[in-house]
């Protein structure tokens, strides 16, 4: 199957309803001939169609944990969503021994790339003269949104690797130093269907150093039923201690919506807004788009309701998970100790090793201006001609999204009832107007005639 995207159709399961084509927020989906399809250039992997589908003809193709379990180095990546999750005795050292019994070889938090990245920002946003506000580039979902639907806001992302990146970088450069002769693979514990998109697919950034990407749903029944009885490794203890250093508690926040707020504590006095959800993201983007967003240095997005909680992948609801997400940080705290708080230089002093390239607009939106006005000219004569009523019985979301169909090929004006219901009537009444003609040459009954003038 096809990597550069993680969501994908089960045919034989869809009854053609037109739920996930009203819902996608980027407009990706058709149905044509009672069939759903998915229009692969605008597919973001949200995930929105696989939480309406009624019928579950949607899924998400994520790394089969058996596969993952092959390798012999193989490492798992425990973000900090997953420990709400799990039942309250499952702390950071349990979830670490549970991987270590079904197989895996080490298991570190991603907690650690987090520390890194909110150390970054806070440098960043201290020195920030720009009026606008930088957006976070932490979710692919909301990266590829806006390189898809607003690419003039794309230089307000951040050139940053996600916490989950710096970490894969970070472990993998300490591991390859410690064990000169080994390879290693990496496996992330992802919530989302994007994160595993982001294994083969980066939004516009360099290859990931990961080899797949396991959903949480996949791995969360073995985990409670693998037995504690395999001793440490080598390499797990290892990764203990270079984990050590950085102060992983505070940053188990970034699992919820806010958590990038509180790692950065408003840091310098920056004003940061939260955003959660890519119906509440694309009104704050259209506000930004028209500068009508004013006094913000700090736009913390994710997809996802919640945050990476109300991944798709998630086995418990996000409002219960904030409530267990909390409860085990204020336990890991209470491990930790002041500890915690003193690791925070251990991030700051490596910031500088995971800056990237800017992000490119997406390539499908690329032409020229004439190019461009050409089409908007045509699509605006189209939408002229539609009702506007934006029923979805044509198989595309709405008139508009069908005028861009028809001007682009992909549909007939036709496939509006309506119009189709105006052009049967207009041939059935040039048909009855034919009934009474008759060609040139052709004369009338001779008898008709005569009957005619007695």
């Amino acid at each position: 199957m096809d990597k550069t995207h993680s969501v994908f159709l089960i045919e034989e399961e869809c009854e053609g309803c037109t739920n996930c084509v009203k819902n996608c927020p980027t407009k990706a989906i058709r149905v044509h001939q009672g069939q759903a399809s998915i229009k692969e250039e605008y597919c973001i992997d949200c995930a929105a169609c696989i939480r309406n589908c009624e019928y579950h003809a949607k899924e998400a193709l994520t790394t089969d944990l058996a596969e993952a379990l092959s390798g012999e180095n193989n490492i798992a990546l425990i973000p900090p969503s997953f420990y709400a999750q799990l039942p309250p005795e499952y702390n950071l050292k349990k979830i670490k021994q549970k991987l270590l019994s079904l197989g895996f070889a080490g298991a570190v938090n991603v907690s650690m790339g987090a520390t890194i990245y909110s150390a970054w920002l806070k440098n960043i946003l201290s020195k920030k003269e720009s009026a606008e506000p930088l957006i976070s580039s932490a979710c692919p979902v909301v990266v590829r949104y806006i390189r898809l639907l607003y690419p003039e806001l794309l230089d307000l992302v951040v050139n940053y690797d996600s916490p989950l990146e710096i970490t894969v970088k970070m472990i993998n450069n300490e591991l390859k130093n410690k064990f000169t002769d080994e390879d290693f693979d990496f496996y992330f514990i992802t919530p989302c269907p994007a994160k595993h998109t982001a294994v083969y697919y980066p939004p516009g950034k360099k290859a990931s150093l990961l080899s797949g990407a396991i959903g949480v749903d996949d791995i969360y029944n073995p985990i409670l039923k693998a037995d504690l009885d395999r001793d440490s490794t080598e390499i797990q203890e290892y990764l203990n201690n270079l984990e050590q250093g950085f102060p992983f508690v505070s940053a188990l926040a970034w699992g919820k919506s806010g958590g990038e707020e509180e790692n950065l504590n408003r840091s310098n006095g920056s004003r940061i807004i939260k955003v959660d959800g890519l119906e509440r993201i694309k009104m704050v983007l259209e506000d930004l788009e028209n500068d009508n967003l004013k006094g913000v240095d700090y736009l913390e997005m994710t997809a996802c309701p919640g945050g990476c909680l109300g991944g798709v992948l998630n086995i418990i609801n996000p409002y219960q998970g904030i409530i267990n997400l909390e409860n085990a940080i204020s336990k890991e705290y209470e491990e930790a100790g002041d500890n915690d708080a003193d690791r925070q230089a251990t991030a700051a002093n490596i910031i500088e090793t995971f800056e990237q390239p800017e992000i490119m607009p997406d390539e499908n939106k690329a032409g020229s201006f004439e190019t461009a006005l050409a089409r908007w000219q045509a699509l605006e004569a189209e939408k002229e001609k539609l009702p506007g009523l934006d029923c979805a019985a044509c198989g595309a979301p709405d008139c508009g999204t069908l005028a861009e169909d028809i001007v682009d090929g992909f549909a007939e004006r036709v496939d509006c009832i309506f119009m189709l219901r105006q052009e049967v009537e207009m041939l059935a009444n040039r048909m009855s107007e034919l009934v009474g003609t008759l060609p040139p040459a052709m004369g009338r009954d001779k008898k008709e005639d005569a009957d005619g003038e007695k």
